[in-house]
């Protein structure tokens, strides 16, 4: 009685067996010294090669099975993830549970309740049953915290889904607080913010980084993930008061680095208080400085900063960019050391450093010990210029500066793209005109136009008349244009017109129309047997470039107006099946 005979292949015994094993009198235990493998299938090795078919349908089946008889009303949250639909809403039977009802009875198993509370510091302690969900917004520009499908990708300040009349939340926009806080007498719940339904955290480096999602740790052991909401701000590592490092957004970048010939150079070094630095040779230069751009156009000027780095080949984590000056912030801030007969360049609060990349860029770069002398950071100030002097040449030296960057609109605008669902202008799509025969406009109650083809199959905002007409093919999940016959599909990058999938539409036309708010949304997918997602996803005319999000001192977030706060609070279904389960009685043994 140790195995479900009904399961299929392989999938689901592991956590039949393990859970059936607690609750029915027994325990689990890694015997010291033991060794416990686990072969993967390696595509290049064909020994490792699969020889028989394993159909996703049996190994979900499996894992309906094994949660059908042990979750109790915790099924219901099993059942909630999109990968269990076909079982929740479609009815596709499991199979005969009798062989569970009766090991149950004989073994008089307990419920599942009393295997959270057994491990309650896994469950209960890292907030993986949160008492409350939410949105984190930030109120300037008024939108929400998103963060990106993936790992380690960095979050971002999109518009704020969810609300009265504004459709269900996008579920990368909701959060709870999750990882047990080790400053607190028995290491309880919370010392860090978890997307919620996932087990990716807020993470950061340092200030001056780009905030991230990262596998959460949820014993609390990882700093990088200390996060909390308090006093308007989104702070990291609360704890540690020296730090004093808060969330702050990204303003847009208006230029990138380049190194010019000195008589070409357009940023110049503006100092900051009166302290200076000398170097080895006599030279005196201002102690802390920004360095500013002539050429690149903004109202408060450009300045060179330290910008977090979305690509994985920087060393440091940072963008040498130019920004909106603004003196408040650390990054901006440049401070001279004499070294090797000129200067080393510290960047803000980075601890790291300027580097001329042998003339060919400007990096920020791990300082190098003095033991290694490199000369690619030593640099100089001649004629109000930030100079790298040109090895074995008389005098001959390049200059920091940087380029306009050319901002480009993302995509356009009345062409139709895919974004995150959210009750905005360029999104809703309402019926209108609706025919007995079922088909109808689609219009637009924001914008003069209604959904259309345009000239290739794309979709555009166009004329409202006859040859702009649709109908819901309820039944395959798709949205169907009249005049052509055929179907909305995702397309490779840009939705567009295609022939219609039949019998069944494939995932790229599964679009359904959504009264409330007024959506035509492309259907989340799942892969992998659960464990890869893609969200829903919203035609949009009028999209809104995100912005990303970075850690800043506090002082400086405080002055440039940025401030959080949490919204749409809600208690998640999880907690209440908690807050209703039958709880080991006071004194009872726990399992095991």
């Amino acid at each position: 009685e140790g195995y479900d005979e009904h399961m299929v292949a392989w999938g689901g015994e592991n956590i039949d067996q393990s859970i059936r094993t607690w609750l029915c009198g027994g325990r689990i235990e890694v015997a010291e010294g033991a060794y416990i493998a686990h072969m993967w299938r390696d595509p290049h090795n064909p020994k490792t090669m699969l020889r028989y078919p394993i159909p996703t349908k049996d190994v979900m089946r499996n894992k309906a099975r094994a949660s059908k008889a042990w979750l109790g009303e915790f099924i219901n949250k099993t059942y909630s993830f999109p990968e269990y639909e076909t079982f929740a809403k479609e009815g596709v039977p499991i199979g005969d549970m009798s062989n569970f009802d009766h090991l149950q009875n004989k073994l008089q198993c307990k419920p599942f309740s009393y295997y959270i509370t057994r491990f309650r510091y896994v469950y209960l302690d890292t907030g993986l049953i949160p008492d409350e969900i939410f949105q984190i917004r930030e109120r300037k520009t008024g939108w929400c915290l998103q963060r990106q499908n993936g790992d380690a990708l960095p979050v971002q300040l999109a518009p704020c889904g969810g609300g009265p009349g504004g459709g269900p939340a996008p579920e990368l926009q909701i959060w709870h607080v999750g990882n047990r806080d080790l400053a607190k007498p028995g290491k309880p719940c919370c010392s860090g913010i978890m997307n919620w339904n996932f087990l990716q955290c807020l993470d950061a480096m340092n200030i001056g980084a780009k905030l991230k999602t990262f596998a959460c740790e949820i014993g609390g052991i990882n700093s990088n993930q200390h996060f909390g909401i308090s006093d308007n701000q989104l702070k990291w590592r609360p704890e540690d008061k020296k730090r004093d490092a808060c969330v702050d957004f990204e303003t847009v970048s208006l230029g990138d680095a380049a190194m010019a010939p000195l008589h070409k150079c357009t940023t110049e070094v503006l100092p900051i208080g009166s302290e200076t630095a000398r170097s080895d040779s006599g030279e005196t230069v201002p102690a802390s400085f920004m360095l500013r751009n002539s050429k690149i156009q903004s109202t408060n000027g450009a300045c060179a900063m330290a910008v977090g780095s979305g690509s994985e080949e920087s060393a440091s984590g940072f963008d040498f960019q130019f920004q909106s000056c603004d003196e408040h912030v650390d990054n901006q801030i440049f401070h001279a050391e004499p070294k090797f007969g000129g200067f080393r360049i510290r960047v803000g609060e980075t601890g790291d450093c300027l580097d001329a990349a042998a003339g060919t860029q400007v990096l920020v770069y791990p300082c190098y010990e003095d033991t290694v002398k490199n000369m690619n950071q030593v640099w100089q100030i001649r004629e109000n210029r930030l100079i790298w002097p040109l090895p074995n040449t008389e005098g001959a030296a390049m200059c920091a500066d940087g380029h306009a960057r050319e901002l480009h609109a993302a995509k356009r605008e009345g062409r139709f793209s895919l974004e995150t669902c959210t009750p905005k202008s360029g999104q809703r799509l309402q019926k209108d005109e609706v025919r007995p025969d079922g088909t109808f406009l689609l219009r637009d109650p924001d914008n003069a136009g209604c959904l259309a083809r345009g000239s290739t199959n794309e979709l555009t905002l166009g004329a409202c008349d006859e040859s702009q007409r649709w109908r819901e093919l309820a039944q395959r999940v798709q949205v169907q244009h009249v005049a052509t016959g055929n179907c909305i599909d995702r397309g490779s990058n840009t939705p567009l017109l295609y022939p219609c999938h039949t019998p069944r539409a494939q995932q790229s036309q599964k679009f359904e129309l959504v009264d409330e708010p007024g959506w035509v949304r492309l259907r989340g997918q799942w892969g992998d047997n659960g464990r890869k997602r893609w969200f829903e996803m919203c035609l949009d005319h009028k999209p809104q470039v995100p912005l990303d999000v970075k850690l800043q001192r506090c002082d400086a977030v405080r002055k440039s107006g940025a401030s959080w706060e949490r919204i749409n609070v809600a208690i998640p279904l999880e907690k209440k099946l908690w807050d209703q389960a039958k709880k080991p009685a006071p004194g009872e043994p726990p399992l095991g």
